[in-house]
């Protein structure tokens, strides 16, 4: 029998990046295919667990659950998009000028384009949709630090409310 942190190392590295690679490029994916994921996500957390896992089970190893993972995966380079020097030109992001300076407009918003389904549209609406001190964040590492503090505070929400609706 392999230790607990053996078993997560071996998971994340066999499994996970396997669901984990491109998941921005089909953001976002149907709810079908979703649920698929969730089943792979979830029989991975009961490998690691030693017994059937749910939703609480994978937020408990520290994982994301499949939408805000992918959600994760967008912001992260969104980031990227806006604040590397190293970024193609032909994929950078346009923010929302605005023509009045108000304490209100000192936070970044990125424009939402009339097309719907492209990265600048995906990434626009997750961007605009963080709390403000995220946004306003410069470094990587303590941006994706608080983009996962959120994301797993947004999941357990909507587990929790999915969870009470159910009980009824």
């Amino acid at each position: 029998m392999a230790p607990k942190a053996l078993k997560n190392q071996l998971v994340e590295a066999s499994v996970l990046s396997k669901v984990d690679y491109n998941d921005i490029v089909v953001y976002p994916i149907p709810q079908y295919l979703e649920a698929k994921l969730k089943r792979v996500q979830k029989s991975a957390a009961s490998f690691v667990n030693n017994r059937y896992a749910k939703m609480d089970d994978v937020i408990g190893l520290g994982w994301l659950p499949i939408r805000e993972n992918t959600e994760m995966h967008l912001l992260r380079t969104t980031h990227r998009a806006l604040y590397d020097t190293c970024w193609p030109s032909y994929l950078t992001l346009q923010r929302r000028q605005t023509i009045i300076n108000l304490c209100s407009c000192a936070t970044p918003q990125l424009v939402v384009p009339l097309e719907t389904g492209t990265f600048q549209d995906s990434a626009s609406k997750l961007f605009n949709s963080l709390p403000n001190d995220v946004k306003l964040e410069i470094n990587a590492k303590t941006f994706a630090r608080k983009v996962f503090k959120f994301l797993k505070t947004k999941a357990e929400l909507r587990l929790y409310r999915f969870q009470f609706i159910s009980n009824f």
